[in-house]
C-alpha cells in the first residue's frame, strides 16, 4: 500500500515511530482508513500545511477560544490548540467505544438516582457514606428532587486515550461541566473554514444531534 502513496511525507513520518502507531500497521503499511487523508496531505505539502496551522491558531485567537487549568498558577485563559491533522478512528472501533461510553453513562445515571433517592448503595455498604456526605459536590438540598425525564444525568463526557494494549482507555468522567462539546464544535467550525480540503473522502459523524438534545433539555 505504501507504494501507492507519495513517499515524502510518509517516510519522514515513519522515521519517528518507536511504539504503537495510529497510522502505520505492524507490517509498516498505512492503515486503509488513513490513506485518503495522507493522499490529501501529500497533495497539499508541508509548506502549505504550516501556513494552514498558523491560520488555525489565528482563527482560534480571533474567536477567543481558551481553556483553564485551575490547579496551576498560570493556568487561566490558555490558548486552545488544534492540530491541523485530525485523529481518525475507524467506524467499527468507534462503535465499540460508543457502546462502552453509553454503558458508563447509564451506570453513572443509576448511581446519581440512587444517591439522591433510596441510597441503597450506601445502606448496603457498596459506597462508604463518608465518601458521599463529606464530598462538597453532594448537594443535600437536592435530595429526592427528580428531573421530569427518566435520565437524571443530563450531560456526560469522558477523557479517552490509547492504552498499551492498543485499546481505548477511559481515563476520567466529566459530568459537572463537560465543556468538550463546545471545543468539538469550535474545532469543526474552524477546520471547515481553514482546511475544507480535509473533508474530502472522509466520513465525519455530525455534531448537530448534540445541539438538538441541548435545546430539548432547555425546554424541559
Amino acid at each position: 500500500m505504501i507504494q501507492d502513496i507519495s513517499l515524502g511525507l510518509l517516510n519522514s513520518y515513519k522515521e519517528a515511530i518507536n511504539s504503537y502507531d495510529e497510522v502505520i500497521d505492524q507490517n509498516g503499511d498505512v492503515k486503509p482508513y488513513w490513506k485518503n487523508l495522507f493522499d490529501t496531505l501529500e497533495s497539499i505539502g508541508m509548506e502549505k500545511l504550516e501556513v494552514l496551522n498558523h491560520e488555525i491558531i489565528k482563527k482560534l485567537k480571533e474567536n477567543g477560544v481558551t481553556y483553564n487549568v485551575y490547579n496551576s498558577s498560570n493556568g487561566m485563559n490558555r490558548p486552545w490548540k488544534l492540530d491541523p491533522i485530525p485523529f481518525l478512528i475507524h467506524q467499527s472501533e468507534w462503535e465499540t467505544i460508543e457502546k462502552g461510553i453509553k454503558q458508563r453513562a447509564h451506570l453513572l445515571d443509576l448511581i446519581l438516582k440512587d444517591l439522591y433517592g433510596p441510597q441503597l448503595l450506601i445502606k448496603n455498604g457498596i459506597i462508604p457514606a463518608e465518601l458521599v456526605f463529606d464530598n462538597s459536590g453532594f448537594l443535600l438540598p437536592c435530595f429526592d428532587i427528580k428531573q421530569k425525564q427518566n435520565h437524571q444525568l443530563l450531560l456526560y463526557a469522558c477523557d479517552l486515550a490509547r492504552g498499551p494494549d492498543g485499546k481505548m482507555w477511559l481515563l476520567d468522567n466529566r459530568i459537572q461541566s463537560p465543556s468538550g462539546s463546545g471545543y468539538a464544535l469550535e474545532n469543526r467550525i474552524v477546520m471547515s473554514k481553514v482546511f475544507p480540503e480535509l473533508n474530502k473522502n472522509i466520513f465525519r459523524s455530525k455534531l448537530s444531534p448534540i445541539s438538538i438534545i441541548y435545546k430539548k433539555l432547555l425546554t424541559l
